[in-house]
């Protein structure tokens, strides 16, 4: 985990430098207490600050009023390390903002132990604000969904819906095949019934030759299905320009988006629309399909690039009512790992129950969950303190999930 040194004393910089990197940390060091905004607001903000008291220009009091004030959305832990040590000093830091403060020079043990608690309290923290984001987006896309739902749609449109389906069902083979190995009329057939339920008509779904990657300024909406029988995490991203999305939005909707938020939102649905469809269909061939993690949606920034989407995509190039935008299926085999407790992170998806049968009769956590990392310390506790030194099975989500997942 990084962790933010802001100090202007050379010594004190070299000593938590050395410290923090023996201790397993990544350090990113500051002297000058003016920069800490900027590399909290930046692509990449460090989940951890250890801010000294005293320094020249911006001193340790007027960065953490400017951290507190800028309400930011991944809220840093931060620890303020001083040469000061009166309690009325330590009241001043923390009603200042700070969540913690340690004298020098600190202990080794205690400034480790300090550093453990911070670590928790910021993932605690991060998972609950995840959770609330979640439940806001589903709120919102209730809101929608009540608005495309409240003018029935007209009895040919829901009988061309059911005939595109059915001829899908048609050309499916009875084994279980790769997503990708879907042909192109079936895809055709699969988005026009989709995008039926949603007011809006394909027009066209042209595999796409070209290999490159989205680009800055598209808007672009991310779901997953997961493959268990072939250990393999299907990305499923469409994109398009910020114009066309509103357009595709008012020509859904009848109206036109009140902000970018629920335009965002929208295309989140349709993209979770297009993975049902998929989910359907792949059910009907036979075999176990998950679908872990909320789709996700978000107009890509200048600052940060788009993972690279996996080797083997298959991209459309469609038209929606006029609108133009893209669909990527990409596929990423070899998920399933089986690693120790240490190793687990955030998002895999257990393969299994935890522990296994053959451990206890009454898993602690069922197959298919999502760790967090309050689920990862369970479990690391339960193999800590029992004699299940046995591996665990897990689904280790794409780069292209993390992405979405925690820069939404």
């Amino acid at each position: 985990m990084k962790v933010l040194v802001v100090d202007d004393d050379p010594a004190a910089q070299r000593i938590l430098k050395l410290f923090l990197e023996r201790s397993g940390y990544s350090p990113i060091v500051l002297s000058d207490g003016s920069k800490v905004l900027d590399s909290a607001l930046g692509p990449e903000p460090p989940p951890i600050i250890i801010l000294d008291w005293m320094m020249p220009v911006t001193d340790g009091l007027e960065v953490l009023r400017r951290l507190r004030a800028s309400k930011l959305r991944d809220r840093p832990y931060v620890l303020m390390l001083s040469s000061k040590s009166s309690k009325e000093d330590i009241a001043a830091g923390l009603d200042a903002g700070a969540d913690d403060f340690v004298s020098k020079p600190f202990n080794v043990s205690e400034m480790q132990a300090r550093l453990r608690v911070a670590c928790r309290t910021y993932q605690y923290q991060r998972e609950l604000q995840r959770q609330i984001e979640d439940n806001e987006l589903l709120n919102q896309r209730n809101n929608l969904l009540s608005e495309l739902i409240s003018p029935p749609l007209d009895a040919g449109t829901v009988l061309s819906a059911h005939s595109a389906s059915a001829q899908i069902d048609a050309a499916a083979k009875p084994e279980l095949d790769h997503l990708v190995q879907f042909t192109d009329h079936e895809i055709r057939f699969l988005l026009s019934a989709t995008l039926m339920e949603l007011r809006l008509a394909l027009e066209g779904a042209q595999p796409r030759t070209r290999k490159d990657e989205l680009a800055a300024g598209d808007c672009c909406a991310w779901t997953t299905l997961l493959i268990p029988s072939q250990d393999c995490w299907v990305d499923m991203v469409i994109a398009t320009r910020f114009e066309n999305a509103a357009l595709i939005f008012e020509k859904s909707l009848r109206r036109k988006p009140h902000n970018e938020s629920e335009m965002l939102t929208l295309w989140s649905e349709i993209v979770r629309r297009i993975a049902q469809g998929f989910l359907r269909n792949l059910y009907a061939r036979g075999g176990e399909i998950l679908h872990p993690l909320m789709p996700r949606s978000q107009s890509l920034g200048v600052w940060r690039a788009l993972p690279p989407l996996s080797p083997d995509c298959k991209t459309y190039d469609c038209i929606v009512d006029g609108q133009a935008f893209r669909l990527c299926l990409g596929t990423n085999l070899g998920a399933k790992l089986a690693l120790l407790p240490s190793h687990l992170d955030e998002l895999d998806v257990l393969a299994g129950p935890f522990p296994t049968d053959a451990v206890s009769a009454v898993p602690l956590f069922n197959g298919g969950v999502v760790l967090t990392p309050r689920f990862i310390d369970r479990i690391a506790h339960h193999a800590e303190h029992t004699d299940n030194k046995e591996p665990v099975l897990i689904y280790r989500p794409s780069p292209l999930a993390r992405y979405f997942a925690f820069s939404s």
